[in-house]
């Protein structure tokens, strides 16, 4: 992730700090108990704080595919911790969705292709391993539930970017 962001030379050009938390969501551990993640992340930005002055008001989650199914699991339960949420190329788990209830707005930026081959767009289920399916909100059903929590026209303003490799 440290690689294909660049946000550590970013980090260091805009004096902010980056965490890499490498989680393993969706996976049990060998005593067959679900991990919990929300946990690490927390303990995570608990022990940077620590370390370096934090503004608490200017903590934010990304994640790419994976890091993405966290970042929203984070934007249902961690919202006192986090200012804002940008999951990338995933949509929002149906079990996170099913128990996803924030009282209070939670800003969002949700970046996915309409060409995506792993999650697709309109997908509602994905290949999760060899016997496993895993159950999604669709990207478009995914982005009128935030807009909903964060009290957006209905109707978006859509912007159509280039095609590019």
């Amino acid at each position: 992730m440290a690689y294909m962001t660049q946000f550590n030379d970013l980090a260091d050009r805009e004096r902010f700090a980056v965490a890499y938390p490498q989680g393993v969501l969706r996976t049990f551990d060998a005593t067959n108990r679900l991990r919990d993640e929300v946990g690490f992340v927390r303990a995570v930005v608990d022990d940077i704080a620590q370390q370096l002055a934090v503004d608490p008001q200017r903590i934010y989650a990304t994640g790419a595919s994976n890091g993405a199914f966290l970042t929203y699991q984070l934007a249902c339960t961690a919202g006192d911790l986090f200012a804002a949420f940008a999951p990338v190329m995933a949509s929002m788990p149906a079990d996170i969705a099913d128990a996803c209830r924030p009282e209070d707005p939670r800003p969002m930026l949700i970046s996915h292709g309409t060409e995506d081959p792993i999650i697709p767009y309109a997908a509602d289920v994905v290949f999760a391993g060899p016997t496993r399916e895993l159950g999604l909100a669709p990207i478009a059903e995914t982005v009128a539930y935030w807009a909903e929590i964060n009290h957006c026209e209905a109707i978006p303003e859509v912007t159509a970017f280039p095609e590019t490799n």
